[in-house]
């Protein structure tokens, strides 16, 4: 499992194993994580790391 910076996690989350949780993705309370799942948080992902920094994440909220 991989938490990012400036991640939110709610109560009761259930994240199973090789998941990405990158920086500005919030979990909300009960949510579900299958394995090996991946949050994309960029619009028009590149190859390039890090992304000319964070300002340029969008803000990704799972209910």
């Amino acid at each position: 499992v991989n938490v990012g910076n400036n991640v939110k996690i709610g109560n009761s989350v259930k994240i199973q194993n090789n998941v990405s949780v990158y920086e500005g993705v919030e979990l909300e309370d009960y949510v579900f994580c299958g394995p090996s799942m991946v949050f994309t948080n960029i619009l028009n992902p590149r190859s390039e790391f890090p992304q000319r920094g964070s300002e340029h994440y969008v803000h990704t909220l799972v209910k």
